[in-house]
């Protein structure tokens, strides 16, 4: 997960006068030509607005059953791992179980019909390929060079379903074991356009499954950076805080100027697509003209805070479901459970 970095600046002869007060958002400011609002009764604010002082505020935590974003119930064992290396990915099969990468294995679960939101295991685990060891390229040519193990991440096309390591390249799963589809590596990201499997390497391009697979140029950007993905029939690239659709081969910037902070994820949502923003803890949506139809913020998705937000599938009905980690320490060790939340389809109705 991304932070933000703030550059530290020196401070002399400052006073600094802190109030703490547990509240709700600020309001939004009265129009200019609003009549003044009558004093209470109360005491005088704390902090003098010519003192150079600071008020902090905190939020209310939200009610509990007013947020948007309703936890699943996972069966089986918890999804713990590792908080720092490791894969975490979320994808929906052809045959509509919700596959979820757990360290070296992918767990498959069914949801069961009813109200909740609820995942039973379905299927063994599927055992994920041992770490490959790949020679580090240097010179001219990048190098490959990470720490934590395999990252494996999932990836549908058509009826198949595929895994994808930065070092150990591409496997098809869904048949309950691995099986090599591309020794080609080098990418974090992959997604499947028609019948073509682009990944983001050296721009966009395209891996030639096979016997002896190939990657090319997909002739759409050679230049393009960031994270492929494909909702619908539309290809976007999400760059930090950059959303870029390609119309054939002409990239739009997304979003005006509503940013997210770093996307994770992109998957369809009421009639256009949706980015997950896991630095902001927030949902962004697009409608099918890329404009910005609403964001839905941290406040208004989680009852209790995730650590991180990471895939989005789309589910046949329309709901969207996320992949989350929360946080916890155990005998002085960082330990993270992944967790699946569901958004109602809708929520993105207009």
């Amino acid at each position: 997960m991304l932070a933000r970095a703030t550059r530290r600046q020196p401070i002399t002869h400052l006073v600094v006068t802190i109030a703490v007060f547990a509240c709700s958002k600020p309001k939004a400011p009265a129009p200019r030509d609003a009549p003044a609002a009558a004093a209470p009764d109360a005491a005088p604010a704390p902090v003098d607005a010519t003192s150079g002082g600071i008020t902090i505020r905190f939020k209310d935590k939200p009610a509990p059953g007013s947020t948007l974003a309703r936890r699943c119930v996972l069966g089986g064992d918890p999804l713990a791992s590792d908080c720092v290396g490791g894969g975490v990915s979320l994808a929906r099969g052809a045959d509509g179980r919700f596959y979820v990468v757990a360290g070296k294995q992918v767990r498959r679960y069914q949801r069961v019909p009813g109200a909740d939101c609820r995942l039973e295991p379905s299927g063994a685990p599927i055992e994920l390929p041992a770490e490959k060891s790949r020679p580090q390229e240097l010179g001219k040519g990048p190098v490959y060079m990470r720490s934590g193990g395999p990252a494996w991440h999932l990836v549908r096309a058509g009826t198949a379903l595929y895994a994808f390591d930065f070092l150990g390249g591409m496997v098809r799963i869904d048949r309950g074991k691995p099986e090599l589809a591309c020794d080609v590596f080098g990418y974090r990201s992959a997604a499947a356009l028609g019948k073509r499997m682009l990944v983001a390497r050296h721009g966009i391009e395209e891996l030639r499954l096979g016997t002896h697979c190939k990657a090319a140029s997909a002739r759409i950007d050679d230049k393009a950076r960031g994270d492929v993905y494909v909702v619908g029939d539309q290809l976007f690239v999400a760059n930090g805080s950059d959303v870029t659709r390609y119309d054939d081969k002409t990239p739009v910037a997304l979003g005006g100027d509503t940013k997210p902070c770093y996307v994770s994820s992109m998957t369809a949502c009421g009639d256009g697509a949706c980015a997950v923003d896991s630095n902001c803890k927030q949902v962004i949506q697009y409608g099918h003209d890329g404009k910005v139809l609403r964001t839905l913020d941290d406040d208004q998705l989680f009852e209790s805070m995730p650590w991180s937000l990471h895939d989005a599938v789309t589910t046949e009905g329309g709901d969207v479901l996320l992949l989350a980690r929360h946080r916890d320490t155990t005998n002085g060790k960082e330990i993270c459970e992944a967790a699946i939340y569901e958004l109602p389809a809708a929520v993105f109705t207009l």
